[in-house]
């Protein structure tokens, strides 16, 4: 049954991203479209004081990233070199769904 957000991540990805290069362990690198964002990020330390970090994730449709595992690497489209942390759905049913994942510098 078609959804209302069928096709939705394609259009997203497709205004907002890059082209992104990842390359699961043991194949060859390939491209995809993604939305890679490094943004600032508040957090709380031992003592309860808030710290200045930097959150780095990338937005990619479901099945072009399926295959990525904890340590693979992603290239930006400006030649920054990242490592697959981990992975978060987003819960949509539609087939293009985007899933975040969480990454830091390689």
């Amino acid at each position: 049954m078609a959804s209302l957000f069928s096709g939705m991540a394609t259009i997203l990805g497709g205004i907002f991203g890059d082209t992104v290069t990842i390359t699961p362990n043991g194949q060859p690198p390939r491209e995809i479209q993604g939305i890679l964002r490094e943004e600032p990020l508040e957090v709380l330390d031992q003592e309860g004081v808030s710290v200045s970090t930097v959150s780095i994730w990338l937005k990619a449709q479901r099945l072009d990233v399926a295959d990525l595992r904890r340590g693979d690497l992603i290239v930006a489209l400006s030649g920054i070199q990242y490592r697959y942390v981990s992975k978060l759905p987003s819960g949509s049913p539609a087939e293009d769904a985007f899933v975040t994942i969480s990454l830091e510098k390689a």
